[in-house]
């Protein structure tokens, strides 16, 4: 999941991959949100979104981790029946996938 700010406000942009394959991308539209209140905006769209979604998926990218994270994972885990992790990538492929929010 990414979260983006531009002139028009912020959106969350859903990227789904299946098989290692992108199959799917949403942009939700949040609104002006100010820089300091990101993290917290991501992960209050994340148990809003899994809240209301049956499939949470084994691992979440972000581009940046919550402060709560370690608790949302244990939500979404408890969401899923299985362990999911939060990740945000610095290098390589996952990083690559969540670059093509911006």
């Amino acid at each position: 999941m990414l979260l983006s700010a531009g002139l028009s406000g912020a959106h969350a942009v859903l990227f789904t991959v299946r098989d290692g394959k992108l199959s799917g991308r949403e942009s939700f539209f949040l609104g002006d949100i100010h820089e300091e209140k990101r993290e917290e905006v991501v992960a209050e769209f994340i148990k809003q979104y899994y809240f209301a979604n049956v499939m949470v998926p084994k691992e979440i990218l972000v581009t940046k981790l919550p402060q709560d994270a370690e608790l949302l994972m244990q939500w979404l885990s408890d969401q899923r029946g299985s362990k999911v992790t939060l990740l945000a990538p610095m290098r390589g492929e996952k990083k690559a996938l969540l670059d093509l929010g911006w």
